[in-house]
């Protein structure tokens, strides 16, 4: 396998809309610090996407170092690089990858969530994810903010839902729109996509420069989502007073035109995982 880089430096905060004369954001919860992995949830099962990996309950994750906080305050989570594995081993499953799954304890109904992350894995055989879904998947949906395979180079954001939700294109967005399907039953769950136009968004370049924000507002109009390199991060993020209104097009939309926000996005938990291989990575693999 492959050795992958780990995700690190995550700052994660979600930030619910006032009204007050205009929309005004203001911290609902933040992930950060000493505290981080406080408010997650291990979750140390079989893969659904038929990774090879296994997924590690908190005990194990942090005597092992596969999650852990540097003195400067920044969340690490690895994927096992050390461990000899034979391919015997591996085909049959008796033995694999450790990783990291971990699920927030909080659900959640729209918001603005921000995301700074240092670092994240890149390479063949990985397909790390930060995403969010519900208890009943697909009815729940899902919305994938960061996610690719093996070696590709931009980031690809996904939706998927139960039928009658479409992308709609063009729309209100930088990236390059794929499947307009977001229906996860059809297409072998391919969902519907935009890719970002952004070598930075995702791969070396991405950890080249220090990694950089994903941001992602929902709400009943649109789910947006915006990437700005370490460099190109807003004034008004860095600030704590982040305004959407003021950001350039978002790189990838999905707006209530061609489907019911509310309808089909409901009671989400936050989710960071890095399969290796699996269903998506096997499949990009082998066509």
């Amino acid at each position: 396998m492959g050795r992958s880089s780990p995700i690190v430096g995550t700052n994660s905060q979600l930030l619910e809309k006032r009204a007050i004369n205009k929309t005004v954001w203001v911290s609902s919860h933040s992930y950060e610090g000493e505290s981080f992995f406080d408010e997650w949830i291990f979750w140390n099962y079989q893969d659904p996407t038929n990774g090879l990996v296994e997924y590690v309950d908190r005990d194990t994750a942090f005597r092992e170092g596969l999650a852990y906080i540097t003195p400067e305050g920044r969340a690490n989570m690895h994927v096992d690089s050390k461990t000899v594995l034979t391919l015997q081993e591996v085909m049959s499953r008796t033995k694999l990858r450790k990783s990291i799954r971990i699920h927030s304890k909080t659900l959640y109904n729209q918001g603005l969530f921000i995301l700074d992350v240092a670092q994240a894995p890149w390479g063949c055989a990985t397909w790390p994810a930060y995403w969010l879904t519900g208890f009943n998947w697909p009815g729940d949906g899902e919305i994938d903010i960061i996610e690719n395979v093996h070696s590709v180079l931009s980031n690809q954001v996904a939706w998927h839902t139960d039928p009658g939700c479409w992308l709609t294109t063009p729309g209100n967005f930088t990236g390059t729109a794929g499947s307009t399907n977001c229906d996860a039953s059809v297409n072998y769950n391919k969902g519907c996509g935009i890719v970002d136009q952004s070598i930075a968004s995702f791969g070396p370049t991405f950890n080249e420069k220090g990694g950089g924000v994903y941001a992602m507002k929902w709400d009943d109009m649109s789910i947006d989502v915006w990437f700005f390199y370490r460099s190109a991060i807003p004034r008004n993020i860095l600030d704590g007073l982040p305004d959407p209104s003021a950001w350039p097009l978002p790189s990838a939309s999905l707006s209530n035109v061609g489907c019911n926000i509310r309808k089909f996005f409901k009671n989400q938990m936050l989710i960071f995982d890095t399969t290796l291989c699996g269903d998506w990575g096997t499949y990009f693999q082998v066509r």
